[in-house]
């Protein structure tokens, strides 16, 4: 009995593989006789060695290896040294990070065989040829195999095949099984509709690949109901454009927003849409959907159309803007916009134009990202001959252009880290608005960013007291807030503190339950017994602050009022259970 191990590397706990799920899915479908598959995950961050004994105690004689940026460099470590432990054992590697940079690492010996193209159909073919003949087969039978590189044992040549042809119809499998359902529905699952992208971004591998081949979609309903009826947390459409079929596209919302209406089930799902490509009736759909069900993930990556077609990807902004600024209105989808530092012809001073523009468009998540030169792109070539530096090794990360230099970039590699810490967290009210007291949000930032780096706030990670305080300090020491506009942000500091989940309660946020005199505790229990609630229960928290709660998390605004604010714990964190007036007094109690 010959025994494969397909071995997937995430670079978070919460992360799947999907592709050795659908290697193991394909070799289910289709068994081959004499041969026993196992499929494990682990992530980067578990230690060398710790690895290197989970791989060495499976005894497998073949490690199949799915290689990506995040991955390639503790890959070829581990198969190197898992050569020296099991010098009989076949290494297998596929993946972007294999096929681009295929002669390089079978010329270092961390790999025997590197596929290419859909592994669903040439990692089959590999393993029958390797069960039938062993870990040295004849050159004539490797010859024959679509997709396969290798290096010839007499010469140490490269050979490499011509590529398999692909799938057709979609009929990749389904990656899951009930168990994997069962036992991973807490992480993130990945499911793909279709392969292929039409569109030549020149920093996309997907490139070369431009014929778009989609899955049934009467499968795809029911593939999708099994993810939901498994109560899974997330799934991440892998689909490069999600609406590249608009009305495609719109029939599988409709069908989840059924379902979640029908079910009550929590799963999320999450998809990368062209905005540009949203029609009308998309908005209107997507208004309708369940609040928490959608999260839409929209890469702008520049506001400049000319550093846009640089990278061959085109894009109508102002269409974007106004069908973004639609779906942030309808507030019941979490709006996650990209950003890429290091694209051709976009300036130090340009890529803040372009923060400044998705800033306007008020995204949940606002990521900054850094161009990655994948060596076999367009944009890796262009490069190349014009004299621009990254790194030699994964991810490939851009240092240095001929528009932006490598101090900028580290100035920009700041401001993301305060986006990832302010902006891009569960409540970020407080932050933003903070920043509209600045001429720019890119003056905010910057500002920010350099009271942070004076403090060392970036050498080290930060609880969410103490990042909030930071914030409070910062915006007193600039004196650009009027003494009620410094009432209303440590109201919102405050507020997001415990919306957060935080149970505490610091002196310095000022809780108004703590500090409020006799008069106004009266006032308060009397709306308290009015509405009903249990004034004695100590699993309730009341607050008031200066503005208006609804009107701010509908359209963004700071609207003075006095509002009251309810919380309660749950499951050892606290939770808004209401709000509205003060003087309007508090909705009537219901136990949850």
């Amino acid at each position: 009995m010959t025994r494969l191990l397909l071995c997937g590397l995430n670079a978070r706990y919460d992360h799947t593989c999907l592709a050795v799920r659908s290697l193991a899915a394909a070799l289910d479908e289709n068994p081959i006789h004499g041969l026993m598959t196992k499929r494990r995950e682990w992530t980067v961050n578990d230690p060398l060695l710790v690895l290197l004994h989970r791989l060495a105690d499976e005894d497998a004689d073949i490690y199949a290896f799915s290689c990506y940026i995040w991955n390639r460099t503790l890959t070829e470590t581990l198969s190197l040294e898992l050569k020296k432990i099991k010098p009989g054992a076949v290494v297998v590697w596929g993946g972007p990070e294999a096929e681009t940079q295929s002669e390089a690492i079978l010329g270092r010996g961390a790999a025997d065989f590197i596929l290419t193209g859909e592994g669903e159909i040439t990692l089959p073919r590999l393993l029958r040829c390797l069960t039938e003949h062993g870990r040295t087969p004849p050159q004539t039978a490797l010859k024959a195999l679509p997709g396969l590189i290798w290096l010839s044992p007499g010469t140490g040549q490269l050979e490499q095949n011509g590529p398999p042809a692909p799938l057709a119809d979609g009929s990749w499998p389904f990656p899951y099984r009930d168990e994997d359902l069962k036992q991973d529905k807490e992480k993130i699952l990945y499911y793909e509709a279709s392969r292929g992208c039409p569109f030549g971004c020149s920093y996309c591998l997907s490139e070369r690949d431009r014929q778009v081949r989609r899955r049934p979609l009467e499968r795809v309903l029911q593939e999708l109901d099994r993810l939901i009826a498994a109560d899974v947390r997330l799934v991440k459409f892998v689909d490069r454009t999600f609406n590249l079929n608009p009305e495609r596209a719109r029939q599988i919302w409709r069908h989840l927003i059924a379902r979640s209406r029908e079910t009550g089930a929590r799963t999320c799902f999450h998809f990368e849409l062209g905005g540009d490509l949203l029609e009308p009736d998309d908005l209107e759909l997507l208004s309708q959907a369940p609040s928490g069900l959608f999260q839409v993930e929209i890469g702008v990556q520049s506001a400049h159309p000319d550093v846009l077609r640089a990278v061959n990807r085109p894009s109508r902004l102002e269409v974007l803007a106004w069908q973004v600024g639609l779906l942030r209105q309808a507030g019941n989808c979490h709006i996650h916009l990209d950003l890429i530092a290091g694209l051709p012809g976009e300036t130090f001073a340009r890529f803040t134009e372009s923060l400044d523009w998705v800033w306007a468009l008020r995204p949940h998540q606002l990521q900054l990202g850094f161009l990655k030169l994948l060596p076999g792109t367009s944009l890796w070539q262009q490069a190349r001959e014009r004299g621009w530096r990254w790194l030699d090794v994964p991810p490939y990360e851009v240092l240095e252009t001929d528009s932006i230099g490598f101090s900028e970039l580290g100035r920009l590699k700041q401001i993301a880290e305060l986006l990832e810490r302010y902006l891009n967290v569960d409540q970020s009210c407080a932050f933003r608005f903070a920043a509209a007291h600045w001429p720019r949000p890119w003056q905010f930032l910057d500002d920010f960013s350099k009271f942070c780096d004076r403090r060392g706030l970036f050498d080290r990670a930060l609880g969410i007291e103490e990042r909030l305080r930071q914030l409070w300090q910062f915006v007193r020491d600039s004196r650009k807030l009027s003494d009620p506009a410094l009432g209303q942000q440590l109201d919102l500091l405050r507020t997001d503190f415990q919306l957060m989940g935080q149970m505490s309660q610091p002196d310095w946020l000022g809780f108004w339950a703590l500090a409020a005199g006799k008069p106004a505790q009266n006032q308060l229990r009397f709306a308290v017994r009015q509405a009903g609630w249990p004034v004695a229960d100590s699993r309730l928290r009341f607050d008031r602050i200066r503005l208006d709660w609804d009107v701010l998390l509908r359209d963004g605004h700071v609207k003075d009022a006095d509002f009251l604010m309810v919380y309660g714990r749950k499951e050892s964190k606290m939770v808004l259970l209401a709000s509205g007036p003060f003087e309007a007094g508090l909705p009537p109690y219901q136990p949850k």
